[in-house]
């Protein structure tokens, strides 16, 4: 996730309460209204259908960052059992390999010039498949390299780039083919790339040669990409105008699913404009014949200190009243229920507090 920072401020979510419950029906069973059904190009696979009181995530990121080597294997299954037990059906691996810095989370072939710096992908996998989850894979990351124009408005580079993500995902699938449900582009688009609708469209025919090519791999897997919304206020943009700009790309993506990063703790965006924003984004996958998700940015702390699950849930409801299946960036850094992590006892008092949410015990 595209993280900025000071930008967080009051958000007057008592003040936006009206707001949201009109937005927000009667969760009878944790039953919301259903997103209109969407032909992807490629089947994306049932989410978790656990019967909670309000809306609930449904899939989590992961991040090869949380193997450290200290206790991977316990560490990696206790999270994704309590992950699970909270409802989720879906883990996201965010990468795989790290493009600006040479290296992979597994152990790479040499054709693709990647030299293994963890082992957390078949880690991840393992545990996942472990627990019945089902795992998109992440390609490679370019969090430096994917905000300078130089490179981003550079047909030869976005070429040679979408080459290497067709060459990872090539290694990837003759390793893990078997265990993967759908594919995840971590090359988050941002406001820089949806700038101009030129640019739009160059960055989503990007993705879209990916995408395609992703598409020809084992019965058509899924494809995934998840836009980072907060990076408009950088720019003096609503959530909706950043949604406006998406439009080129989100046509000439191909992807199955856009899972909107929705910027939570990171704008002065009240739960009723985010809604609003998904609204808007809902009907433009609608015509790309793409699912729309959110992706709920959780931090264990911002600018103000902790951020309880209470500040999170107004979100979580406002986006849940329109049928989009709810994910989070992520987990294991907000609230992984172990305290041999580091903060672990504050992200184990919010698991506490999440599945009190839920109803669950």
């Amino acid at each position: 996730m595209s993280i900025i920072t000071s930008v967080t401020s009051a958000r007057g979510l008592a003040g936006a309460a009206a707001a949201v419950a009109a937005l927000t029906v009667s969760l009878i069973g944790g039953a919301s209204p259903a997103a209109a059904s969407v032909t992807t190009r490629a089947a994306v696979p049932a989410l978790s259908t656990t019967k909670t009181a309000a809306p609930a995530f449904r899939a989590a990121f992961w991040s090869p960052y949380f193997v450290d080597g200290s206790n991977d294997a316990a560490q990696i299954a206790q999270a994704m059992a309590a992950q699970k037990a909270a409802g989720d059906t879906d883990v996201i691996i965010e990468w795989s390999v790290h493009y600006d810095a040479g290296d992979a989370a597994y152990p790479a072939a040499a054709s693709t010039g990647f030299w293994q710096w963890n082992d957390a992908v078949p880690q991840f996998i393992a545990a996942a498949k472990k627990a019945g989850m089902h795992v998109w894979l992440g390609l490679a990351v370019v969090p430096d390299s994917v905000n300078d124009l130089s490179k981003i408005t550079n047909q030869t580079w976005l070429n040679a780039f979408a080459a290497t993500q067709q060459k990872v995902a090539d290694d990837l699938y003759a390793k893990y083919g078997s265990s993967i449900a759908g594919w995840y582009i971590p090359t988050e688009p941002a406001q820089v790339n949806v700038a101009t609708p030129a640019r739009a469209a160059q960055f989503g025919r990007y993705l879209g040669a990916v995408s395609d090519y992703l598409h020809t791999h084992d019965g058509k897997k899924p494809v995934m990409v998840s836009p980072s919304m907060p990076t408009a206020i950088s720019a003096g943009l609503s959530a909706q105008q950043f949604v406006t700009e998406m439009a080129p790309l989100i046509a000439a993506s191909h992807v199955d699913v856009v899972n909107l990063q929705d910027g939570f703790e990171m704008t002065a965006w009240t739960p009723a404009q985010e809604a609003a924003a998904f609204a808007s984004a809902k009907k433009q996958t609608d015509a790309a014949h793409a699912q729309l998700w959110a992706a709920v940015y959780t931090p264990l702390r911002d600018g103000n200190g902790a951020v309880p699950v209470s500040k999170l849930t107004p979100y979580l409801r406002a986006l849940g009243a329109l049928g989009i299946p709810l994910t989070e960036w992520e987990f294991t850094s907000y609230m992984a229920p172990d305290t041999s992590l580091p903060n672990g006892a504050a992200m184990s008092q919010n698991y506490a507090a999440y599945k009190a949410y839920l109803g669950l015990r």
